[in-house]
């Protein structure tokens, strides 16, 4: 037995030459396309942390400035709570007082018809 000399078939060196090619293609631009995303999310990043530069400033203030009108509307509950007991009391004092004047208007109007009486019948 001879051993036969080893034959390229050329049809199938091209076919797998332009394999190599094809995938060398495709691999080389899938690196490209990711490498173009990695560069978008790195200025994405960069935006975001710059952007954060000045908005965390911003929200912080704005926090600050809620935490005020908070202590603010507290405060004016309480005030308003105060202004309506403060009201409320004034306004008990006040029937109070009418009370005591209608009862002392009361006490001259007897003693004004009293004094009629007493005159009328000094008069007669």
């Amino acid at each position: 037995m001879s051993i036969s000399k080893w034959h390229i078939d050329p049809t199938v060196n091209v076919g797998t030459i332009i394999q190599a090619l094809v995938l060398i293609g495709s691999l080389g631009t899938f690196a490209w396309m990711q490498a173009g995303l990695q560069a978008q999310y790195r200025s994405d990043l960069n935006v975001l942390k710059s952007s954060s530069d000045v908005y965390v400033p911003i929200i912080n203030q704005m926090v600050k400035s809620d935490d005020i009108q908070n202590e603010r509307i507290g405060n004016l509950t309480n005030a308003v709570t105060e202004i309506r007991k403060s009201s409320q009391e004034t306004s008990l004092e006040v029937r109070k007082s009418q009370n005591e004047t209608n009862a002392l208007l009361g006490d001259i109007r007897e003693d004004m018809a009293t004094l009629k009486a007493q005159l009328n019948n000094v008069r007669k």
